[in-house]
């Protein structure tokens, strides 16, 4: 792919599903969509202390009730564990265990998780 710099004019390139506005080095996808399922707004998080809800929402594509949710599937909220796991070790925290407490199965309406930060020791 061809370097651009901040002078190159804005372009977009449809690729795919994905839209990249060339020149501001803004990159739009889309959110994971499933074709079945519920839409939910947020998750719900046990167990956190160092990162709040609101950024570990955010992570995972929430943006508040305005911006549509999300449809969950089984696939969105198992990728989710490990993107809270990488989040943890990105800020220093060795050993985090995240397990999906809700929203694993075709059936469940809500998403949640359980963290701990310290790899299930005490603190």
């Amino acid at each position: 792919m061809p370097r651009f710099s901040l002078r190159t004019p804005l372009i977009l390139l449809a690729v795919g599903p994905m839209v990249l506005a060339v020149g501001y080095f803004l990159l739009i996808r889309p959110k994971p969509q499933t074709s079945k399922g519920p839409i939910v707004y947020a998750a719900r998080f046990v167990g956190n202390h160092s990162i709040s809800d609101k950024s570990l929402n955010r992570m995972l594509g929430f943006h508040g009730p305005a911006d549509g949710g999300i449809r969950l599937g089984p696939t969105f909220a198992k990728n989710g564990v490990r993107q809270i796991e990488q989040r943890y070790l990105r800020k220093g925290l060795s050993q985090p265990t995240v397990t999906l407490l809700e929203g694993g199965q075709p059936g469940d309406k809500q998403l949640a998780y359980e963290i701990r930060e310290n790899g299930g020791g005490r603190r």
